[in-house]
């Protein structure tokens, strides 16, 4: 019985990894998250679920908790026969991870220099204030 609720368990496990996979490819990464989060209360030592949520986390611009899931993957790695190909694909995920927040970091800094060159930020945006919000409901029949 022990055998078959184990197998069980690694069973839900790949496909709780799976399903995070698909997620992550579809770009959906709140579901990849949680599919990798529940593998993890599995089996918190599964560097393949790390590496989901790690994933996840990137493409919601979770930069530093990311970098977290990365480090415990190379804790996990110890003495794994494959550790020379885990802790690599965690070095190239982390040279992507930089280069994306150092991305952000400058499309963020390019918005604040917009914003700041239009007057958002100033007492005298008025104009801004006042412009409609919603476009205006069209009559039957009306093109635009």
């Amino acid at each position: 019985c022990e055998n078959e609720n184990s197998m069980i368990v690694d069973l839900h496990s790949a496909v709780l990894k799976n399903l995070a996979q698909a997620a992550i490819r579809l770009e959906q990464w709140a579901e990849a998250l949680d599919a990798a989060d529940r593998a993890l209360q599995m089996r918190d030592d599964d560097y393949k679920a790390w590496f989901r949520r790690a994933c996840a986390l990137e493409g919601m611009g979770r930069f530093e908790e990311a970098r977290a899931c990365l480090a415990r993957i190379e804790d996990i790695a110890v003495g794994r026969a494959d550790r020379e190909r885990v802790v690599h694909e965690c070095q190239q995920k982390l040279v992507r991870l930089q280069a994306l927040e150092e991305r952000h970091q400058a499309d963020q800094q390019r918005m604040l220099q917009r914003g700041l060159r239009r007057g958002i930020f100033s007492s005298d945006r008025k104009g801004i204030a006042d412009a409609p919000k919603q476009p205006k409901p069209m009559e039957p029949g009306e093109r635009r």
